[in-house]
């Protein structure tokens, strides 16, 4: 993991986003952090976002030209494969121009051999914070899913499309995999609309 936090008076380890003690109740202090890091003395990592099993996310500035940008750092402690796989991503989403798909601005490996993708910062909420306790009207997340759709449509040839899904939309890298497997999110249906198994398929693709 990137990011550790840890409890200064009982020594209990916390990944973010915790930020208090479930045991005493005290702040968590940081005790490993790329916060406050710069990249290729050009983008300046300035807030922790979220975190995957590939990488964490962070809110950045792009320092030559004042920009905010969202950078996704690779996890190092993954396999050289992971980084082919996070090099292959990068090449694809780059080639990828929809109004529904984050644009993917550079890419590269620090000395420290930390891998990482550029991306532009896009304010939103999370899927999971839009459904109901009922579960979404089944209207909604056919239009959402549709959106997803047309940009894996135009995404690179086949071998690299999984990659590309990995970036595009602000539904795809968080909330496509929360849809596809929490059972917490219940998407009812009326008894004439049949799920077929090319839908599921597309729920899961992230």
């Amino acid at each position: 993991m990137l990011e550790l936090r840890k409890c200064p008076k009982c020594g209990e380890v916390y990944d973010p986003p915790t930020q208090m003690c479930t045991v005493d109740g005290t702040p968590l202090t940081a005790v490993r952090t790329l916060v406050g890091k710069v990249l290729d003395d050009r983008y300046r990592l300035d807030r922790w976002i979220g975190a995957g099993a590939m990488g964490t996310v962070y809110s950045a500035t792009h320092l030559r030209i004042n920009r905010r940008c969202a950078i996704k750092v690779l996890n190092p402690n993954l396999p050289g494969s992971a980084l082919r796989r996070f090099e292959q991503e990068a090449i694809a989403a780059c080639q990828v121009d929809h109004p529904n798909a984050v644009q993917v601005t550079d890419s590269g490996v620090t000395p420290e051999r930390l891998a990482y993708l550029v991306m532009e910062f896009v304010e939103g909420r999370l899927l999971r914070e839009l459904i109901p306790p009922g579960g979404m009207d089944y209207r909604r997340v056919v239009g959402l899913v549709t959106q997803i759709c047309d940009v894996i449509e135009i995404a690179p040839p086949p071998e690299l499309r999984l990659a590309a899904s990995v970036s595009v939309t602000a539904f795809s890298d968080i909330a496509v995999p929360v849809v596809a497997n929490d059972p917490a999110i219940r998407v009812p249906l009326p008894a004439d609309v049949i799920v077929s198994p090319p839908v599921n398929r597309v729920l899961s693709v992230a």
